[in-house]
């Protein structure tokens, strides 16, 4: 007769196996799922890595001071709406993942404050070109 041990589940198993086929399962879909967390993660902390070095550059800071000043630190679409409102923080039009040409460029800039820089994220899900098309426009009038 084989020499039997018990599973983790209280279930007889044969001595040479770690855990029962049920348990198996289990472990193994649960180890696919951290696999793809560790993964998403690398991948993640990646991007971000990436992202301060850029948003932490000299010319990063030289191209921002200059939209912030054109724009006199003003959230443009505020403006645009007649309220005058702060700007929170230098927005790119043309994302800068599609437009590595253009993160640097001040034509490719615009200033917004908290609010509307959502409010532009959320459209750029569904209306992308009408609403880059407007901050471009915004941007080439100038105040």
């Amino acid at each position: 007769m084989p020499m039997k041990r018990i599973c983790k589940c209280g279930k007889k198993i044969d001595y040479d196996k770690k855990m029962c086929e049920e348990c198996y399962k289990r472990y193994n879909k649960t180890n696919k799922k951290i696999y793809d967390y560790k993964k998403y993660n690398k991948k993640y902390n990646s991007e971000k890595r990436n992202n301060q070095e850029f948003y932490g550059s000299k010319n990063w800071r030289i191209a921002k001071d200059k939209a912030r000043v054109r724009d006199k630190n003003l959230c443009r679409l505020c403006y645009d709406n007649k309220t005058i409102k702060k700007a929170d923080l230098v927005h790119h039009i043309e994302e800068v993942k599609k437009c590595k040409d253009k993160i640097y460029d001040t034509n490719n800039l615009i200033c917004l404050c908290e609010r509307c820089h959502r409010e532009v994220h959320l459209l750029y899900k569904s209306k992308a070109s009408i609403i880059k098309e407007k901050l471009k426009d915004l941007v080439e009038e100038g105040f």
